[in-house]
């Protein structure tokens, strides 16, 4: 059986064009023959589900190494959100092959490193409203 390890270097909330680093480690025997990291998006909720695989790093002989560093540079978009129906979110995971056992650390990105609100507006409304 394959164990794995995740680690990135920063808090998990970033901006678009900003560098996320980590280091991916396994261990096990047999050791895999092929190791991924991936950073990708999907969406969940209502809507048909979607993924979206922005970058990887591949080991194609991993037997004589335990672990890999990474980096990747996010991309300008999609941004993280929240909405009523749909959701978006961040990844990065490593998967070890043959067996698919694998590892995964949930990040942001979205400007000033949050998760934009698409509904901020109708709340802020809603709030004016209240106080009036």
């Amino acid at each position: 059986m394959n164990s794995l390890t995740l680690e990135i270097n920063e808090q998990p909330f970033y901006s678009p064009g900003e560098k996320l680093t980590g280091k991916a480690t396994w261990s096990g025997d047999p050791s895999p023959e092929r190791v991924d990291v991936r950073l990708f998006w999907f969406t969940s909720g209502a809507a048909l589900s979607q993924v979206g695989i922005v970058n990887r790093c591949v080991v194609k002989n991993p037997k004589d190494r335990r672990s890999t560093s990474f980096e990747f540079t996010l991309p300008e978009g999609p941004w993280s959100f929240a909405g009523r129906l749909v959701t978006l979110r961040w990844a990065v995971e490593v998967v070890a092959f043959p067996s698919r056992a694998s590892a995964i650390r949930m990040i942001t990105l979205g400007p000033d490193r949050r998760r934009i609100n698409p509904f901020r507006e109708e709340e802020t409304e809603a709030e004016s409203q209240e106080h009036q």
